[in-house]
């Protein structure tokens, strides 16, 4: 009972969370919202700062699990050049803006929990770098004479970078380029011939493509997001 009453408060907080902003949401909102009180509330979470971090980090493990199975060399269709390029569009997506505004919320009203996040986030990324580029070597797209720990290093701090800038302070354009360049100085950095041969076909073919922006995520679509994660039986 008392596994379905905190899960059900971490999934109804992350609706509130995303839908009003961090700040506008107070406990009160969320216990009126599950038609519980506080005091029952207080029976799950000290305060509302430790129920941001348990949802956050539930979220964050999950996503993990999820893009290890999805990236598992075993399971998909593509190389390394290929991974990267779908991590990109992902990112590019207009459909994350609810969640780069909350992560926003998240550095400015809540700093000590945002670093503790952003920490964990930089060790699975610089993981993922040094993953990727050992596969690309094994695939013989990626040059096999680079210092693999340097280059893990080097790319993880430019993509770091990039991940922190402030959608509040730059256009979402000047971000989405910035993406783009990062990725493209990452995959022209690491290819041999070879891959550079297969990266410059792969950008020619999406330029044939017709270029159409995403739709904003529709409130069912968020719902289902929510639930999908906080889904205390997967």
């Amino acid at each position: 009972m008392d596994q379905n009453l905190r899960t059900n408060i971490k999934k109804t907080a992350a609706k509130l969370f995303l839908k009003y902003g961090l700040r506008s949401v107070s406990i009160d909102d969320i216990c009126n919202e599950l038609h519980i009180s506080k005091k029952t509330f207080y029976t799950q979470f000290s305060q509302k700062e430790a129920l941001i971090e348990s949802v956050l980090m539930e979220h964050n493990e999950k996503q993990l699990r999820k893009q290890e199975k999805k990236y598992n060399p075993c399971q998909f269709e593509g190389n390394a050049i290929d991974r990267l390029m779908k991590a990109s569009a992902f990112h590019s997506s207009t459909k994350n803006d609810k969640f780069v505004n909350f992560f926003y919320d998240l550095n400015k009203y809540y700093p000590k929990i945002h670093k503790k996040i952003s920490q964990h986030n930089q060790e699975h990324i610089r993981e993922y770098i040094r993953q990727n580029i050992l596969i690309g070597v094994q695939e013989n797209i990626f040059r096999s004479d680079i210092d693999i720990d340097f280059m893990t290093r080097f790319l993880s701090v430019q993509f770091i970078t990039v991940m922190n800038l402030n959608t509040n302070k730059i256009s979402k354009a000047s971000l989405l380029r910035s993406i783009e360049f990062v990725m493209d100085v990452y995959v022209r950095i690491l290819c041999n011939r070879e891959g550079l041969e297969y990266y410059e076909n792969l950008l020619s073919q999406n330029a044939k493509q017709i270029k159409t922006e995403d739709e904003p995520m529709k409130e069912e679509e968020l719902d289902r997001i929510i639930n999908h994660v906080m889904d205390a039986s997967e």
